[in-house]
């Protein structure tokens, strides 16, 4: 009995081995170029909070560099792997053409999630690595003005009043349309050009649906995060983002002998003014009350909500300056003119109550609130003798004695 052996022929078995390193050689370094893309979006995603417009309306310069930079390193690897793959601009391949396509969503990434700065910047990277290690300057020239072609693209199509899905086909499919006729140009054969528009046209729908999640995801934690900590009517802290500043700060002043104070705001006759004008007007009031707190409170120091008509703030400075403060603040807004939906307008007043405090007299945070609730104690006094003054609770004053500034 004759036994029988089936051998199968594979196409890449037989060919020249120089030829079969080269092509396993250019399917590594077409992943890894994909993996550094996937590094560039993961950095995206850690930045999202800092340059996102949507969050900020002017996102700090130097996060926005920062991206750009990133895309910039990233890309310039990509530069340095695409070279050992193109060896004659004449002579354009698929993976050739694949390296050099896969170069482009740096750009549109860098300038999609950083705005202009960042994609100038990824850009000028891409371009000067070019320079520093082609050595063909005819190919450096025409790929640096195409990738030139496809930024002003990417920013056109980005500016473009249109649904996020359609400005990302726009742009993926004109870009791919002129790159596909510079490598026309470049004598590059029609059946690996289809193949180069249809796995590009893959890899744009495949990076689109990446980004909207990896976007979506971020938009929806940057939103419950920040409802879960801000004040949804004066945009400023809420009850629970001071609770947990409280916990830091409490560690913060082991370590140092700087004098604290509590103080703790209170809008006078408040109730009046929704009975009278409206809640919408009393709505209004308190965002334009917190807008005056805001320009008076430093930024290095805690501002928030509490509740109702009811403010803290806790400042970086002894009582004396802290007072100081109060009576500019009470002042400010009893000359304020607050203007109401209903077109009309009226005056507040504000009482104050302060308590000062250190390391010596806050170790916990039960020690941080008995000093809250002795500026309450101050605010009740101010209260009772008249409104519109700052009382300062004196530390180890058992008697319930204040020290009150200011006048009806």
């Amino acid at each position: 009995m004759k036994s029988v052996v089936y051998v199968f022929d594979f196409p890449i078995v037989d060919i020249d081995p120089v030829r079969k390193f080269i092509l396993v050689n250019s399917a590594s370094i077409v992943l890894n170029i994909i993996s550094l893309l996937a590094a560039f979006i993961v950095t995206y995603s850690l930045l999202f909070k800092k340059i996102s417009m949507v969050y900020i309306a002017r996102s700090p310069k130097r996060y926005r560099v920062l991206f750009g930079l990133s895309g910039g390193i990233l890309a310039s690897i990509t530069v340095l792997l695409s070279v050992l793959t193109i060896t004659n601009i004449d002579d354009f391949h698929f993976i050739d053409a694949l390296t050099i396509g896969l170069q482009t969503y740096f750009i549109f990434i860098s300038l999609y999630g950083g705005g202009v700065v960042s994609g100038i910047i990824t850009l000028t990277c891409i371009t000067a690595m070019r320079w520093l290690v082609d050595p063909n300057v005819r190919m450096t020239e025409e790929l640096s003005c195409m990738d030139m072609v496809a930024f002003a693209i990417t920013w056109i199509g980005l500016r473009l009043d249109l649904e996020r899905h359609w400005r990302w086909a726009l742009i993926s499919t004109t870009t791919i349309l002129l790159q596909s006729g510079f490598f026309i140009m470049k004598g590059m054969d029609l059946g690996e050009l289809l193949l180069y528009i249809g796995s590009m046209l893959f890899v744009a729908v495949v990076m689109y649906f990446i980004m909207h999640y990896v976007i979506q995801s971020l938009e929806m934690y940057v939103y419950f995060q920040r409802n879960a900590m801000q004040d949804f009517l004066t945009k400023l802290d809420n009850l629970r983002s001071l609770h947990l500043k409280i916990t830091r700060l409490v560690k913060r002043m082991k370590d140092t002998n700087r004098d604290y104070t509590v103080m703790i705001a209170d809008i006078d006759y408040f109730k009046s003014i929704n009975d009278t004008y409206g809640h919408a007007a009393g709505d209004e009031v308190l965002r334009q009350f917190s807008k005056l707190l805001s320009e008076y409170c430093p930024k290095k120091d805690i501002l928030a909500r509490m509740g109702g008509e009811e403010f803290c703030l806790i400042l970086s400075s002894g009582i004396e300056d802290s007072e100081k403060l109060a009576n500019h603040i009470r002042e400010a807004v009893a000359g304020h003119l607050f203007s109401l939906p209903t077109q009309q307008s009226a005056f507040i007043t504000v009482s104050f109550g302060l308590a000062g405090c250190n390391r010596d007299r806050v170790h916990t945070v039960n020690d941080m609130h008995e000093v809250m609730a002795d500026a309450d104690r101050a605010l009740y006094a101010a209260k009772t003798a008249g409104r519109n003054r700052v009382s300062v609770y004196q530390a180890g004053d058992s008697a319930g004695h204040f020290r009150r500034s200011g006048w009806n």
